[in-house]
């Protein structure tokens, strides 16, 4: 059999298996639709990981455990491993932080990555990549799943020479885009990754700039490649009576859930029957609810915890939500909002990271500085619910509306699928 065909090694966190990256499933149908093979390659999974999504025919799915080691001595072992590749001088390329700290998080870094490959070198084989003719990787976060598929790139040359690689790029969030908003103000090997990728994506305008004005010399290698959401089919009915807020994510402190229900209480006294239902789970989900209840009364706050992000669009048509909300420090381009807005529901939010692009004050909703009050989260509110029927109903509409233009997977996902095979 002769080399031909063009193969997708795509590296994640964990999809396909176990939980999280659920936004991954908007886009896989339309990348095995453009490659001839996909493989993912989840880099942060352990041993036992449980493949929990359906994955289209022609796509494969392995894994590798470049987790962040637990307990102190693993944690010296993976970082003594990393430091010394660092200090092998094979690295010139890669950033020199000055600080200490830095250096040990990035050799810590360095350590699992190489940990990650190294269970991934014997899995070569079974990708069959030695039938193509070329190959594109892409990782989905400019984190650990960016450094495996450099090293990657750096061996596929070796074991295959006949095979060319396309490109080598990444997309890039949150968490692995805004360094303030990291641990110690610092992200990992950012000048490596930058001078190594051929192109780097934000989800958002926002991020987009954030690294070009950072890194000046690579801006040109750094555009927006958004993310969509599957079209739901039938808008939600919303209704104000009772005012029903909605909010769906993990229950991380970033998320600071714990503003919903001081916010909603002003609503509450200024004479609304108010009602919030949080989707979503986490270790501070029952401390969350009992805040709540306590502050709202136990009738007004609803936590089913964990829910299927396929079975949402269908809880919220059953819940006849007024609006969703997003109050969080720190944000990429949230899917959340994505599924919000193509239902049909205003959306109140903060105004961090690339929010802003989805939510457009006063035409689908509110926007809230990044360090709002209670009082202000209240007034936005309140500004919805008092509004007459006509206004609340163009602002149902709008929001729908911005979705359809910017963030529809049908939109977005075959383009750049095709730009992922063809560049």
């Amino acid at each position: 059999m002769g080399t031909e065909g063009h193969a997708l090694l795509l590296f994640t966190n964990v999809y396909p298996f176990d939980k999280g990256e659920e936004f991954l499933e908007n886009e896989i149908d339309a990348l095995a639709e453009a490659f001839d093979k996909v493989v993912v390659i989840a880099c942060q999974t352990g041993p036992d990981a449980k493949l929990t999504r359906r994955l289209p025919e022609g796509v494969m799915a392995l894994h590798v455990d470049g987790r962040r080691p637990t307990g102190r001595r693993q944690a010296a072992l993976t970082t003594a491993k990393g430091m010394a590749h660092l200090a092998g001088g094979r690295f010139a390329e890669m950033d020199r932080p000055k600080d200490p700290r830095h250096v040990v998080m990035d050799a810590q870094f360095e350590g699992r990555a190489r940990a990650a490959h190294a269970e991934l070198a014997p899995q070569f084989d079974r990708m069959g990549l030695g039938q193509l003719e070329e190959v594109t990787l892409c990782a989905y976060w400019l984190h650990v799943p960016a450094r495996v598929a450099m090293l990657v790139a750096d061996q596929l040359p070796q074991l295959y020479p006949l095979l060319r690689i396309n490109q080598l790029v990444s997309r890039t969030h949150r968490y692995d885009l805004y360094e303030e908003a990291a641990p110690m103000g610092h992200i990992p090997l950012r000048e490596a990754f930058l001078g190594r990728f051929d192109a780097v994506h934000p989800v958002s305008d926002d991020g987009t700039e954030y690294l070009q004005r950072r890194y000046p010399a690579h801006a040109g290698k750094v555009s927006t490649r958004r993310l969509g959401t599957p079209d739901p089919g039938e808008r939600v009915q919303t209704s104000r009576q009772p005012f029903h807020v909605v909010s769906c994510s993990f229950t991380l402190p970033v998320k600071r859930l714990d503003r919903f229900a001081p916010a909603l209480k002003l609503v509450q006294e200024a004479g609304f029957d108010v009602l919030w239902t949080h989707y979503g789970s986490g270790d501070e989900l029952d401390e969350l609810r009992a805040q709540a209840q306590s502050l709202l009364g136990k009738e007004h706050v609803v936590m089913p915890g964990y829910v299927r992000n396929t079975d949402l669009a269908g809880l919220y048509r059953e819940q006849h939500p007024s609006l969703f909300m997003n109050l969080s420090a720190s944000e990429g381009l949230p899917v959340s909002i994505m599924e919000a807005t193509a239902l049909g529901l205003p959306v109140v939010a903060t105004d961090v990271g690339g929010v802003r692009e989805i939510v457009h004050d006063g035409r689908n909703g509110a926007l809230l500085p990044a360090e709002f009050t209670d009082q202000q989260a209240a007034d936005a509110l309140l500004a919805i619910a008092r509004m007459d029927d006509e206004a609340y109903g163009r602002l149902c509409d709008a929001s729908r509306a911005v979705w359809e233009e910017n963030f529809s997977k049908d939109r977005v996902y075959p383009a750049f699928a095709a730009e992922l095979r063809e560049s």
